[in-house]
């Protein structure tokens, strides 16, 4: 007969402690409780115990503590419960080693399967050190980074989340439903803590994707998980193929295509929305790699210009990608034409996109009106020298202005079919000598910083 597993509970919770220890008892484990660190840390040179749970927070002694001593002095795994607003303790207690981690509240499953994957036989753990590359990939893209400031605006966590503790590690540190305090999420800001992180799949969630586009409405057709896939796959291919710029500094283009990717992947939900995209996609590939660049390189402006907001980045990103919408109805002959050889017809219709693309997402329904303004606006240009409406620059809203620096960027410096791009530095100075006195000078400078790659 196998030896049962002894476990020492510390938690100063009377009722929770016994609720945990009567639990575990009833799996056949052998149990025994502490009210804090300081008992805990007095039983166990005696108990012969081989695993320890302790809660992070305790009297006398905290988790962390014990959990330092039991290391030096007791070498047994060790089990953290631990909560969102313990982050810095628990931030401590990965420094020291710690085995795993339990985030309050969690169901007794989960418990049972933390205890289990450290106590699993050794040639099993050592099977499982070794991650196949592409799963460890797998795990990396299954979260994202989400800047602390996102959260002091909340009530309460829409989603868990999680701190990142390796490459491809990722312990949960909050569950959705939990209140949030301002001053402890601002008292983490002052302590440097810049990014929590998220599961991919609540991006949606947290840029309000559900309320912005409308994607679960009664009756809607729904987009099967092939197209999905490929529109992801695809969109994602256009970028990195098409929309990198030489002399563009790789770490912003790889944080904008991070979250060009979110963007993309929240919004394969919605059936109008990926249907407009693949249309636009089959009328023209430049017209689509280049609203894709737009979307790409106006996520990287407006980061520069200090814009953090996840909500905003996102309704900018897709403000990029459907700004030329309109075009799609346009043929694509004339799509491929240079201005100089457009006929007066033909250029008016071009300028008619941006009038054809607000009327085809307010047909919608669905799509803020933020988004579709920066879209109507976007070749508004100052002194009224733009169109649709000559606008002065003073009355254009602040995401059409980016929209306009950055789609004057992608025109000169992507490659089309009859076009061979140039690079972002000489697109730069096509654009100080042909566009800069058109554009906000906040922003243009906000793309050259961008560029560069300036914090």
């Amino acid at each position: 007969m196998s030896k049962k597993l002894k476990i020492l509970v510390a938690e100063d919770d009377n009722e929770f402690r016994e609720a945990l220890v009567g639990y575990l008892k009833s799996k056949n484990f052998e149990v025994i409780g502490a009210a804090n660190g300081r008992v805990a840390r007095d039983i166990i040179p005696s108990a012969g115990i081989d695993l320890l749970i302790t809660d992070v927070q305790m009297p006398f002694m905290d988790g962390v503590e014990l959990l330092s001593w039991v290391k030096k002095n007791q070498p047994v795994p060790v089990i953290i419960m631990t909560g969102f607003s313990h982050l810095f303790k628990t931030q401590s207690a990965i420094e020291y080693g710690a085995d795993a981690f339990l985030s309050k509240p969690f169901e007794s499953k989960e418990m049972l399967e933390t205890i289990n994957s450290i106590i699993k036989p050794k040639d099993e753990v050592n099977n499982d050190a070794k991650p196949k590359e592409n799963e460890k990939k797998k795990l990396e893209n299954a979260y994202c980074k989400v800047s602390i400031d996102e959260f002091i605006s909340m009530q309460k966590l829409l989603f868990d989340v999680y701190i990142q503790i390796a490459d491809d590690k990722y312990i949960r540190i909050g569950n959705k439903g939990y209140a949030v305090l301002q001053d402890q999420m601002q008292k983490f800001k002052e302590k440097g803590i810049k990014h929590l992180h998220i599961r991919r799949e609540d991006f949606s969630l947290l840029v309000n994707f559900n309320m912005i586009v409308g994607k679960k409405i009664t009756g809607a057709a729904e987009v099967s998980a092939e197209k999905k896939a490929n529109f992801i796959k695809y969109a994602g291919e256009v970028i990195l193929e098409k929309c990198f710029v030489i002399g563009v500094d790789q770490k912003a283009f790889d944080d904008a295509t991070q979250f060009s990717n979110l963007a993309l992947s929240s919004i394969a939900d919605s059936y109008d929305l990926v249907n407009i995209l693949d249309l636009l996609g089959k009328h023209s590939d430049d017209v689509y790699a280049h609203s894709l660049g737009v979307s790409l390189y106006s996520v990287m402006i407006a980061r520069q210009l200090g814009w953090i907001s996840h909500s905003t980045l996102f309704k900018l990103s897709l403000a990029g990608m459907f700004h030329d919408i309109g075009e799609k109805e346009i043929d694509k002959a004339i799509l491929k034409k240079s201005r100089i050889e457009l006929t007066q017809e033909e250029r008016k219709l071009i300028e008619s996109h941006p009038v054809r693309g607000k009327e085809i997402l307010e047909s919608l329904g669905k799509v803020p009106s933020d988004v579709i303004l920066a879209i109507y606006e976007h070749h508004e240009r100052a002194r009224g020298q733009g169109y649709p409406r000559n606008l002065e620059l003073k009355d254009i809203s602040p995401f059409g202005k980016v929209l306009a620096v950055a789609d004057c960027f992608v025109k000169r410096a992507l490659k089309t079919e009859k076009y061979a791009g140039i690079s972002a530095q000489d697109a730069l100075t096509a654009m100080d000598s042909f566009d800069v006195d058109l554009l906000d000078q906040d922003i243009y400078a906000a793309l050259k910083r961008a560029i560069q790659g300036h914090p």
